[in-house]
């Protein structure tokens, strides 16, 4: 029964539970749905226009006396204010009318206008109608209607101004031209411009380039509804009544916030213009002490808020330059009234001025400066008859008069300072004290005065400048000056001097934390009276303590040492396993390597052996012999490219290798890399293109000899991996460069070989990798070509990545940043081609685009199409039209037609004075004779750069250019020169003798360099033409004998060539710097040789 019970209680408590959180989340929901109704949308018709409605860069509305009082208007109503965009007065007014806003602003009341939009019960503000002129013209003479005759005004259509300029036309007989404006900005423009000579518009506007001629009326103007939305009127007049109960002066600040620097503000009067022309100094007085409004510095200068005011409005009157301030402070403000109603100073702050001030001083105040709270300051409950005596700083005669103004009745105690009088209210002599807003916190921040309480006045304390009353000018410059500021300029500035009015001194400090004090002084005490005690009963233990530290002390050091030893052991241990590993890791690289590189080392010189001896025994067999050669030759180049490659990683891996950079044609490489590779892509029949787009720099900064390396590497792995009949390309596309004197180049070189996997591209760049062996895969080389790559690309700073799927093909993407000369243009225009046309044939449309960019910059019409048979077309329309194509371009590899056919059609169409050029990969000789009859007048091989189709163009203009199909042969002659060449190698000495012999020349030979230095001087420097030189010989090398040679009589002559198997970039600089003329490497090449001695002939 017990059991029972208790689950029918749980029962019960869970049923309850499930209600109360029922009636929860009804409550939760009844709630949320109350605070999320929903605020009334509102349209609002808005455009930009002076300070008004301010937009951003968005065109969205941020700021402007309209766009404040809308959205003040909206808090109070409960309004979602949605702003409309419009294009003038006009188009506003349209959109209200048609319902597709609910709202516009700044419209004037008639009567016309209230059959059909609802005004509110009060308006936005007052504006007042001027007559505007720029200040430049001086035609026009404010109060000389005369001068007004004859001029033309401009009016903003669709307002009530065009019938206020006519009303007051006719009371003042003035005849004007009236031109009406929709746009207000175009009717300014044109003011400026000299189109217009007046422009009538409000008192609001702000641009200080104009001068007010003349007022012409004024009016209210209103936020109005249409008739359709009264509900929006009586929000209006709602909310206006809320604002003004709780701010009645809020509209008149909005007001002074946006238009108090106007024209009409910087226009002076006469007596200000009066008092200016007969004053360069304004002398200031200020009162010292009085901070945050003024004091004296620690430097003797005057400090405060008011100080930073007076320099602030002479620098927003724009009166730097004709009038000086000078300071006059004062330590008795007495001294001060009496100074200004005197004329010794010209004005002075800060001021209270007030009907009781006045009937004693002959002064005037000018526009406030700041409104300060003024707080009374006393000690017992404040109440009526308690402020019989009233405490007064006898310095402070601003305190003094308003005291007297707000208690007449109460007896005013003096005192030297205003410390005085807040001790007069501790010790009961004084009821009260005024104290400056600003002031208070700081003045009764003391200790002792933490008793004293404070209520704001009735009245708030109003800062003034005052004036003599007579100097009404001068009050009413610096009144313009002050309308001009932030009306909060002196408020805001008081807080930077606020923690200047008091110094917290150590006598406040202990009075403000007296118990603090004493507890802390007491719990010091005690503590050292405990400590004291402590080691008094303490000396007795530290002989024993003394021993059983020295013990605990050896016990751990012993510790430390065997756990320091234990740390050393196992870092050893650590690192002799490391170096294990990195010395097996190594062992196991180069074992990787020398496997490889036995087997490509043993494949080139089986060939060169093997074909060595096949030659001997067919000697009598020159064919054979022949190609025999040619495959030792083949065999001798790859044998020489592994060991390059070696040395190359070698030199990169020791940073060595550094880039040579010079300026060089880009054209030029990339036409070099085409021509090296074209008898390798002919051998296996692969259909390999170049493509250049957008190159807009030809001529950069580069190393060509690691440029050239890069690339060819790139485009030989991807002929050695391509299977015959493939596609292989090389794209260079320029970029927009990172900054003004660098290009970015995009390579990428393409296949559609064997590829490889994604694990082996992410390894690609690393030295001895090879996805596959030579003997497996068939294809040699040391696996170092892809690593020297990326480290040429690294050193360039720039990056290579790898795209490439088996069996599908391979992209490699090299992207550069290199410098460009300063002047670096593509080139200047073909005057005899200005304006003709030029119409670009291609399949490919990048490659059109191209192409018709570089005819645009030679000064063409540059057009282009992808069809063969649309520019057979085009042609023939071209002809009829009298609007012919002066060239054409045509890409040998078409869709629709072949290039060849597509040449013959527009020869056909176009007529013999059509210049055609076809572009082609395959050189003019590959070219039969059935493409040379189409009627093409030029070939360029791609890719075609802005300087090859430019000496195409200027051929054709008669103004020949270099043809870049045609080289001119070197006709110069080795035969007759004499060579001395030195060498410690009897198998060198032989084949330079037979290789130089080969030329016609006479050779005399030297085992080393003291041999050919013996020679020389024997025979004369003028013995021999040339001197080949190895540097690396027994008894004396190549270096110092070059040294030697070149201190003899006429030494300088000598044509000294380094022969050397040394061949790297700084070994050819050694060679140089050592006096040599020239370097060629080891192994000879003949060609190398004799280019080399040929080009030290002349």
């Amino acid at each position: 029964m017990k059991n029972n019970h208790c689950e029918s209680s749980v029962r019960c408590l869970r049923r309850a539970a499930v209600l109360a959180g029922m009636m929860f989340l009804f409550l939760s929901c009844a709630l949320f749905g109350a605070e999320k109704s929903p605020r009334k949308v509102v349209r609002v018709a808005y455009q930009e226009f002076n300070r008004i409605m301010i937009v951003d860069e968005h065109n969205t509305p941020v700021s402007g006396y309209a766009y404040d009082y809308i959205q003040t208007i909206g808090t109070y109503a409960g309004w979602d204010v949605k702003y409309v965009p419009c294009s003038s007065f006009f188009d506003s007014v349209r959109l209200l009318l048609a319902g597709k806003v609910d709202l516009i602003y700044e419209i004037s009341y008639t009567e016309e206008r209230a059959k059909e939009i609802l005004f509110p019960s009060a308006p936005m503000a007052n504006e007042y109608y001027y007559l505007y002129s720029s200040a430049e013209n001086t035609s026009i003479t404010p109060g000389d209607y005369s001068t007004m005759n004859g001029k033309t005004v401009g009016v903003t259509s669709g307002t009530i101004l065009t019938d206020l300029l006519k009303q007051w036309c006719r009371k003042k007989n003035v005849d004007v031209k009236i031109v009406e404006y929709e746009d207000i900005p175009k009717k300014e423009a044109d003011l400026f411009a000299g189109k217009i000579d007046l422009d009538l518009e409000v008192s609001t506007l702000a641009k200080r380039d104009l001068s007010a001629v003349e007022k012409i009326g004024e009016s209210a103007y209103y936020l109005v509804a249409g008739k359709n939305r009264p509900d929006l009127i009586e929000d209006i007049n709602s909310a206006m009544t809320k604002v003004l109960s709780n701010d009645l002066y809020y509209f008149v600040r909005l007001q002074e916030r946006y238009f108090s620097d106007t024209v009409l503000s910087r226009n002076l009067t006469m007596e200000e213009k009066k008092w200016l022309e007969s004053h360069q100094v304004l002398r200031v007085g200020f009162f010292d002490n009085y901070l945050p409004f003024s004091a004296k510095g620690a430097d003797g200068k005057p400090v405060g808020a008011c100080i930073e005011a007076i320099r602030e409005v002479i620098k927003v009157l724009k009166l730097e330059n004709q009038l000086k301030l000078e300071f006059v402070c004062f330590d008795d403000q007495r001294d001060g009234y009496k100074a200004v109603e005197s004329g010794k100073i010209d004005l002075m702050f800060p001021a209270y001025v007030s009907n009781s001030v006045k009937r004693d001083y002959r002064i005037i105040g000018g526009k406030s400066l700041a409104t300060v709270a003024s707080n009374l300051a006393y000690l017992d409950d404040y109440g009526d008859g308690k402020n019989k005596r009233i405490g007064v700083n006898r310095n402070n005669l601003m305190q003094y008069y308003y005291s007297r103004d707000s208690y007449p009745n109460s007896k005013i105690v003096l005192h030297d300072d205003i410390q005085g009088c807040l001790d007069g209210l501790l010790d009961g002599s004084l009821d009260g004290t005024f104290l400056n807003g600003f002031r208070s916190e700081a003045l009764l921040k003391p200790g002792k005065y933490h008793a004293l309480r404070t209520l704001r006045a009735e009245n708030d304390f109003q800062i003034h400048m005052a004036f003599a009353e007579d100097n009404i000018g001068l009050m009413l410059l610096m009144n313009r000056g002050m309308s001009i500021l932030d009306p909060d300029f002196v408020n805001k500035t008081s807080y930077s001097y606020m923690g200047q009015i008091y110094t917290f001194s150590l006598p406040d400090f202990l009075h403000e934390h007296i118990l603090p004090v004493i507890i802390s002084v007491a719990f010091i005490v005690a503590l050292i009276v405990a400590l004291i005690g402590y080691r008094i009963s303490n000396r007795k233990l530290s002989g024993i303590n003394r021993a059983l530290t020295a013990y605990s002390e050896t016990i751990e050091k012993q510790k430390q040492q065997e756990t320091e030893l234990r740390k050393q052991l196992e870092k050893k241990q650590n690192e002799l396993e490391d170096a294990l590993q990195m010395a097996q890791s190594a062992n196991r690289a180069k074992t990787v390597f020398l496997s490889n590189m036995s087997h490509d080392i043993r494949t080139p010189m089986n060939a060169i052996i093997g074909f060595t001896g096949l030659a001997a025994s067919h000697i009598h067999e020159p064919e054979r012999i022949r190609e025999y050669l040619a495959t030792i030759s083949q065999s001798s180049e790859h044998l020489l490219s592994l060991i390059n490659d070696v040395l190359d990683m070698s030199r990169i891996e020791s940073g060595k290798m550094v880039l040579n950079e010079q300026k060089e044609s880009l054209a030029d490489i990339v036409h070099v890399l085409g021509e090296i590779v074209s008898a390798d892509v002919q051998v296996k029949k692969l259909d390999f293109r170049i493509e250049a787009l957008n190159i807009r720099n030809e001529y950069i900064y580069c190393d060509k000899l690691r440029l050239n390396q890069v690339f060819l590497n790139l485009l030989s792995n991807a002929i050695k991996y391509t299977n015959p009949g493939g596609k292989i390309s090389l794209q260079i596309t320029q970029k927009p460069g990172p900054e003004a004197n660098l290009a970015s180049f995009e390579f990428r070189v393409r296949d559609n070989g064997i590829g490889m996997s994604g694990e082996f591209a992410k390894t690609i760049f690393d030295p001895f990798t090879r996805e596959a062996n030579s003997t497996v895969s068939g294809i040699q080389g040391t696996g170092l070509g892809m690593a020297i790559t990326g480290n040429i690309v690294k050193m360039m700073h720039g990056s290579i990545s790898v795209n490439s799927k088996k069996g599908e093909g391979t992209e490699f993407v090299v992207l550069l940043d290199l410098r460009i000369p300063e002047e670096n243009a593509a080139g200047t225009g073909i005057p005899e081609l200005k304006g003709a046309r030029g119409l670009v044939v291609s399949g490919n449309a990048d490659v059109c685009r191209d192409m018709a960019g570089m005819l645009q910059n030679v000064g063409m019409l540059g057009e282009w199409c992808t069809s063969g048979e649309e520019a057979a077309i085009r042609a023939g329309e071209s002809l009829r039209s009298g609007e012919r194509f002066k060239v054409y371009i045509v890409d040998r590899q078409m869709t629709d037609l072949t290039g060849i056919e597509t040449v013959r059609r527009i020869r056909k169409a176009a007529g013999k004075d059509a210049f055609i050029i076809l572009q082609t990969g395959i050189g003019l000789a590959d070219i039969g004779g059935e493409a040379k009859d189409a009627g093409f007048d030029r070939i360029l091989s791609s890719p075609v750069f802005p300087s090859d189709l430019r000496a195409a163009l200027q051929e054709f203009c008669g103004k020949p250019g270099p043809d870049p199909s045609v080289r001119k042969e070197d006709g110069f002659s080795l035969k007759g020169k004499k060579v001395l060449m030195v060498d410690d190698s009897e198998l060198n000495l032989k084949i330079g003798v037979l290789v130089l012999q080969g030329q016609g020349m006479t050779v005399d030979t030297a085992r080393n360099g003291k041999i050919a230095v013996d020679m020389i001087r024997e025979k004369g420097v003028d013995a021999y033409d040339f001197i080949v030189m190895d540097v690396q010989m027994p008894v004396m090398d190549g270096y110092e004998a070059t040294g030697i040679l070149r201190k003899l009589p006429g030494g300088d002559r000598l044509k000294i060539i380094a022969f050397s198997a040394n061949a790297f970039e700084e070994d050819k600089e050694k060679s140089l710097k050592a006096g040599m003329n020239g370097h060629i490497t080891k192994p000879l090449k003949i060609n190398d040789l004799v280019n080399e001695l040929k080009r030290f002939a002349v």
